[in-house]
C-alpha cells in the first residue's frame, strides 16, 4: 500500500480526463451550498458553525467512491469555501477541512485496499424498481397529508435563512 501523498500523486498521474474538473466543480459547488445551508439553518446551540444537521457528509463517502480523490478534493474545497462564508482565516480553514477530505478518504482507502468495487447488481430489477415506485408513492401521499407541518415549519426556515442572509450583508 502506498502512503498517502504517494497514492495522491499515483491518481493524478495516470491524466486527468475532461470530465474530472466539470465532475469536481459541479460536486464543489453541491457540497458548499449544503453544507452552508445545514451550518446556517441547522446550528448547535451556540457552538458556531457546527451544524446538527450536516447533509454534506453524507455526500462525500459516495463522492469519493465514485470519483475517488477528485470526490475528496471537492468535500475539502466545499469546506474551505464555507469556512471562508463564515468569516475564518484562510490557515484556520486550510487545516479545519482535513476533517471533510479524509471524511471521504479513508473510506475510498478501505475500499481500494480490499480492491472492491461499490456496484450494485439487482437479481430481480423490475422488482426493486417496482417497490422503489410504489415507496415513492407513498412519499408523496404521506407529504399531502402532512403538507401543513411541512410547510410551517418550510418558512420557518427560509425566514432564518433570510435573517441569516441580512445579518451578514449578502441579501
Amino acid at each position: 500500500m502506498p502512503s498517502l501523498p504517494n497514492y495522491i500523486l499515483m491518481s493524478f498521474a495516470k491524466g486527468i480526463t475532461r470530465g474530472q474538473p466539470v465532475v469536481f466543480v459541479a460536486a464543489t459547488l453541491v457540497c458548499t451550498v449544503l453544507a452552508i445551508w445545514a451550518v446556517v439553518l441547522a446550528p448547535v446551540g451556540s457552538v458556531a458553525s457546527v451544524s446538527g444537521l450536516y447533509i454534506a457528509a453524507a455526500v462525500y463517502v459516495p463522492l469519493a467512491l465514485w470519483f475517488g480523490v477528485w470526490g475528496c478534493l471537492a468535500g475539502y474545497a466545499s469546506c474551505v469555501f464555507m469556512g471562508i462564508y463564515l468569516g475564518y482565516s484562510l490557515p484556520f480553514v486550510m487545516v479545519w477541512a482535513l476533517a471533510d477530505f479524509f471524511e471521504g478518504f479513508v473510506p475510498l482507502l478501505i475500499y481500494r485496499s480490499l480492491k472492491t468495487k461499490p456496484t450494485l447488481e439487482l437479481k430481480h430489477p423490475k422488482l426493486t424498481y417496482g417497490l422503489n415506485a410504489l415507496l415513492a408513492l407513498v412519499l408523496v401521499g404521506s407529504s399531502r397529508r402532512a403538507y401543513p407541518v411541512f410547510n410551517n415549519r418550510f418558512h420557518c426556515c427560509l425566514h432564518r435563512l433570510h435573517l441569516a442572509f441580512d445579518c451578514s450583508g449578502i441579501g
